[in-house]
């Protein structure tokens, strides 16, 4: 047997991996400023442990990925119906404070791919997890992604790649976060679109 062959374990997250999902979060935040900042992560997004535990309340969509042979976390995704964000302090977060969408859309807060993880592996866990998106009774995924004053340019192309549409742009001062969205559709059924509104 290939010692090299990745063995990957995807499970639901809990309220109990706040502290790994936090962990993680903060090993790849961009802060204002930044020299060499990369071209992927969090920009300027001050969530505490204690938010974490608040999005991780209700994790039936939210997953995590982790290395089969010492359970490292390798990515997670964290996303949770609009009517979910009711329990949050929205405060710090541009996308819920300035964006309405209908309650059972999911919105993906957050997508943590370990540095160095090959990218082929991503696209399998957002497969995956757009299989269990699915099962749940939504009209589709609301996502964002800084644009200003940085750009994630990762996860632009991938939101445009896996079938999301941008839908415009929210901003807190200079900062610019482009929001997208894409609709799920079943055979036969006209396409829809996700409504969107914007307060800002």
């Amino acid at each position: 047997m290939r010692s090299d062959v990745y063995k990957m374990i995807t499970r639901n997250l809990s309220v109990s991996d706040a502290e790994k999902i936090f962990d993680a979060f903060k090993s790849v935040s961009v802060s204002r400023g930044q020299e060499n900042a990369p071209d992927y992560g969090f920009y300027d997004y001050p969530l505490t442990q204690e938010d974490f535990k608040l999005r991780l309340h209700d994790s039936r969509l939210s997953i995590a990925l982790e290395d089969g042979k010492d359970r490292r976390l390798a990515a997670y995704i964290l996303a949770y119906p609009f009517n979910q964000v009711g329990d949050m302090d929205v405060e710090h977060d541009v996308v819920l404070a300035n964006v309405c969408a209908s309650a059972s859309a999911i919105y993906l807060d957050q997508l943590f791919i370990r540095p160095g993880l090959p990218l082929f592996i991503v696209g399998r866990l957002f497969d995956v997890w757009t299989q269990l998106a699915q099962g749940y009774t939504s009209e589709g995924i609301v996502a964002a992604a800084p644009q200003k004053p940085w750009k994630n340019i990762a996860s632009t192309r991938f939101a445009l790649s896996h079938g999301f549409s941008r839908k415009g742009n929210v901003k807190s001062g200079n900062l610019e976060l482009g929001v997208f969205a894409k609709p799920f559709w079943q055979l036969g059924d006209e396409a829809k679109d996700i409504k969107l509104e914007f307060r800002n």
